[in-house]
């Protein structure tokens, strides 16, 4: 571990008997998997100014991220198109940091979301301009923004800002608003050719095929092979991640309508096998609303398959609220690695217990604007 390393991991000790480290005035670490990051302000390093903020990996391996960010109230940037523009230095060349922001709304379709990875830089080791153009829907509730560190070592953020700009700019490209679009065209266009039940649970030559009962993005199918395999003598449905893939999510699924679910909890089972997955991967459940919003979901992250692993079972319980439209169910890998999954199963188990005390419910307090954004 680096000289600068061992200073941010004892300054953020010192600093967090004051409070000042994780707390640092408008920002939080994020880390999802309680997987060793820390976080806070740097008054050794500074893109401009005297101080910036930073993440470092104080114990997890090299394919574990930490999160640094902060959310607020886009009230300002309604109906706008924004410019999310940070400087970025990393400890490591080989590091794997980088800007992003999501943007959440009312309607699944007015969600959005954009990243900087796919931006070159020559030297990561250096300040470099990390930047991002998004849309903002009328009816958006939160914009959550902040930066990356994946693996060893420690990268600093400094210089943040937050501007509109002309309807003429070009976006930054995201995969991810590409997925919500597909999937929406799905639900919404073929709305009335799906199917009641989940089909090909068992997997068949055509299950991958046109007009199949399983099926994956355009996106997905770029970084992993998704297809039907023949494992020790047994048809699964397969998805094995391509050697260009790092920390890319592939997931593959069929679309169902809810009305036969509706109000009901029911119990997910299927038999897996995986061979060298470095992150994690699991099965996975959401039910939405007409309008695409999700109302329940379970990917089983919380205990995830990993590693090399013989055939065996997974199962969880998850609630159908009543204003469910369409179930979706799946697969999920993130990363390296490779998963089979068969016989799948889906019963219910009895009525949904799903009950929302409205009186207790935390209601989340946003800021009206990003602050601190020079971290002094």
């Amino acid at each position: 571990m680096s000289k600068n390393s061992l200073y941010c991991i004892a300054l953020c000790f010192l600093l967090s008997l004051s409070g000042n480290c994780l707390a640092s005035k408008g920002w939080h670490l994020y880390d999802a998997e309680n997987v060793k990051f820390e976080a806070g302000i740097d008054s050794t390093i500074a893109h401009k100014g005297k101080k910036s903020g930073f993440i470092t990996n104080t114990g997890a391996s090299d394919e574990k991220s930490g999160y640094y960010m902060q959310r607020f109230n886009p009230t300002d940037y309604l109906g706008k198109r924004i410019e999310v523009i940070a400087y970025i230095k990393s400890e490591r060349e080989l590091a794997k940091t980088y800007l992003w922001t999501n943007i959440s709304a009312q309607t699944r379709s007015g969600a959005n979301y954009a990243n900087s990875k796919e931006q070159t830089f020559k030297n990561k080791t250096e300040w470099n301009q990390h930047r991002l153009v998004l849309d903002v829907d009328n009816k958006a509730t939160k914009l959550t923004m902040g930066f990356a560190h994946k693996g060893y070592g420690t990268s600093w953020i400094d210089s943040v800002s937050i501007s509109i700009v002309d309807s003429n700019t070009p976006l930054t490209s995201s995969n991810m608003q590409k997925e919500r679009n597909e999937y929406l065209e799905i639900i919404g266009i073929n709305r009335a050719a799906l199917s009641e039940t989940l089909n090909d649970m068992n997997f068949s030559e055509n299950s991958f095929k046109t007009g199949g009962a399983w099926w994956s993005s355009q996106y997905v199918n770029e970084k992993f092979v998704v297809k039907t395999d023949i494992v020790e003598k047994r048809l699964a449905g397969y998805m094995g991640a391509r050697e260009t893939v790092t920390d890319d999510l592939g997931v593959f699924l069929q679309t169902i309508k809810a009305s036969m679910l509706l109000d009901k909890k029911i119990r997910v089972t299927a038999k897996v096998k995986s061979n060298g997955i470095n992150d994690w991967a699991g099965i996975w459940l959401r039910s939405d609303d007409i309008n695409g919003n999700n109302l329940s979901f379970h990917n089983m992250q919380k205990t995830p398959i990993k590693g090399t692993l013989d055939w065996h079972e997974v199962s969880f319980e998850i609630d159908i609220p009543a204003k469910s439209h369409v179930i979706n169910f799946g697969t999920v890998m993130r990363g390296q690695g490779q998963l089979w999954v068969d016989e799948i199963s889906i019963s219910s188990i009895g009525k949904a217990d799903m009950v929302k005390d409205k009186k207790n419910k935390k209601i989340e307090t946003l800021s009206q604007k990003l602050i601190n954004l020079d971290f002094e």
